[in-house]
């Protein structure tokens, strides 16, 4: 038998082609971790939770959480969904919009954000978070 199942919850929108497309060409290994098996539809996870995404979600409403662009694609730091040892960033302006959720003890988080931006990047964009007016030098 394989090992563990994750249980992830699945999001509103896991059938959604644009999921089905991004998780087929999801990489077996992110942040240094290993994919695991997950029977979740849109949902993939690395080195036994330590990442975790989800596509399918819907698009958040303008937020005052960070955003972060990272390779053309945006994302919020969920700070109410951030707690203890996680980070949760969610894409802006993406429908599907995609969640990723990443362990403290994740040390390429930037790397892993890269890598998935450029997976998350053909979501067609229709929003932005991170308008002219933002302050420069965070």
């Amino acid at each position: 038998a394989g090992g563990p199942s994750f249980d992830v919850e699945r999001a509103p929108r896991a059938d959604a082609p644009e999921c089905a497309r991004l998780l087929e060409r999801l990489p077996d290994e992110l942040a240094g971790r290993g994919r695991e098996d997950v029977r979740t539809e849109g949902a993939a996870v690395w080195g036994a939770g330590d990442v975790v995404l989800r596509c399918g979600l819907r698009p958040p409403p303008p937020s005052v959480d960070p955003c972060v662009a990272v390779d053309d694609v945006e994302w919020l730091l969920l700070e109410a969904r951030s707690q203890g040892d996680r980070k949760v960033l969610l894409t802006y302006g993406r429908d599907p919009a995609v969640e990723v959720s990443l362990s403290q003890g994740v040390a390429g988080v930037d790397a892993a954000l890269i890598d998935l931006s450029r997976l998350v990047k053909p979501i067609r964009q229709r929003g932005e978070c991170i308008g002219e007016d933002e302050p420069e030098g965070l």
